[in-house]
């Protein structure tokens, strides 16, 4: 198998302390990883909280009980989320929960992360056992309405702030799952 190492730069911050700055880190992309993993250096320039203990057990099979710290605000390629980060080792990895979370993929031709082809403007997430029907209240925007058939969700009404559009989450229904089941309004 092997191959060369992918790797990503990172933008670094504490959600907790938004006037502390960020920091850029390059990071390995490890899919056989699952969380943010951070040099201790990193969690103290960052000023992380430690949340609790987290044991860990690494390629080799050993396990280490490690701080598991945050909440990590993390920026790529226009992409970001909020995570919490284990403090182990002296390189930063990007596991599959953080690409998952930002809808990354990766270009095994070249040799890179980058955005999801299927979704470039704005992460795609699911949300499973959501029925047809159903108005879902997102914050700041409003109510969504799950349209008929799986087409996805649309925004019940447009919203706009100033002259551009409101950025919104796209919902996409998993073909059979499980659906309350609703009284029809004739």
């Amino acid at each position: 198998m092997g191959g060369r190492s992918i790797y990503a730069d990172l933008r670094l911050g504490n959600l907790a302390r938004p006037g502390l700055e960020e920091i850029n880190v390059t990071a390995l992309v490890d899919t056989g990883a699952l969380h943010l993993c951070i040099p201790e250096h990193v969690a103290v320039q960052l000023q992380l909280a430690v949340l609790e203990k987290r044991e860990v057990q690494t390629a080799d099979g050993r396990s280490h009980l490690v701080d598991y710290v945050g909440p990590v605000r993390i920026s790529l390629l226009g992409r970001t989320c909020v995570t919490g980060g284990l403090v182990l080792g002296g390189q930063a990895l990007l596991g599959a929960i953080p690409i998952e979370d930002m809808d990354l993929v990766i270009e095994p031709a070249r040799q890179r992360l980058t955005v999801n082809p299927a979704s470039p403007n704005i992460p795609l997430s699911f949300a499973k056992g959501i029925g047809a029907g159903e108005r879902l209240p997102v914050s700041g925007m409003g109510t969504l309405l799950r349209g008929r058939g799986l087409a996805g969700m649309v925004p019940a009404s447009p919203h706009r702030r100033g002259s551009d559009e409101c950025s919104t989450t796209r919902l996409r229904l998993i073909p059979g799952a499980r659906r309350k089941s609703t009284p029809s309004t004739g």
